[in-house]
C-alpha cells in the first residue's frame, strides 16, 4: 500500500464521516499506523466504518475492523472449500499444506497463494454448485475394529 492509495481511501472515509479537520500530517500518521495492513482490508474496513461509525475511527478501530473482515473472509473461504464436492487442489486437498517427499516434510502448497488472493478479493471466492457437498465414506466395521483395538490401550 502506498501513501497515495491510502490517502484516497482515507479521503473518501473522511468525506463520508464529515471529518473536516484533515491535514497531510494526520493522513501520514494514519498511514504509518496502518501500512502493514493490506490495502484491500483497509478499504473494506473503511467501507464498513462509513456505514456504521458515528465518528471518524482511531487507527486501532480501523485496524480492528480490517482484521475482523480478514477473519470473516478467511472463515467464508474455508466454509466454501469444505462444502465443495471435490477439492480445488488435488495436491493438498484444500488444506494449504502438501507433503514434500524430497525432504520428508510438509510445505505450503502452491494453491495457498491463490486462496490468499481470494480472501483479499483480488480473485472471486470458489463457487459452489447446487447440492455440492463433500461426503466421506465410512466403513462402520473398520471403525469399530479400530476402536476396539485401542480400548485395551487405556
Amino acid at each position: 500500500m502506498t501513501l497515495q492509495e491510502f490517502g484516497n481511501v482515507f479521503g473518501a472515509l473522511a468525506v463520508q464521516l464529515h471529518k473536516t479537520d484533515v491535514d497531510a500530517p494526520t493522513i501520514r500518521l494514519y498511514f504509518e499506523a496502518l501500512k502493514d495492513v493490506e490495502l484491500e482490508f483497509v478499504t473494506m474496513a473503511a467501507q464498513r466504518l462509513a456505514g456504521t461509525a458515528e465518528w471518524f475511527p482511531k487507527t486501532s478501530e480501523w485496524r480492528e475492523t480490517a482484521r475482523r473482515i480478514e477473519a470473516e473472509r478467511t472463515t467464508e473461504l474455508r466454509e466454501r472449500l469444505r462444502k465443495r464436492a471435490e477439492p480445488l487442489c488435488l495436491a493438498c486437498g484444500d488444506t494449504g499444506w502438501e507433503f514434500d517427499p524430497d525432504v520428508n516434510a510438509v510445505r505450503r502448497c502452491d494453491c495457498a497463494a491463490l486462496r490468499r488472493l481470494e480472501v483479499l478479493g483480488r480473485r472471486p471466492m470458489p463457487a459452489l454448485t447446487e447440492g455440492s457437498t463433500r461426503t466421506v465414506a465410512v466403513d462402520v466395521e473398520t471403525v469399530a475394529k479400530a476402536l476396539a483395538s485401542t480400548a485395551g490401550m487405556r
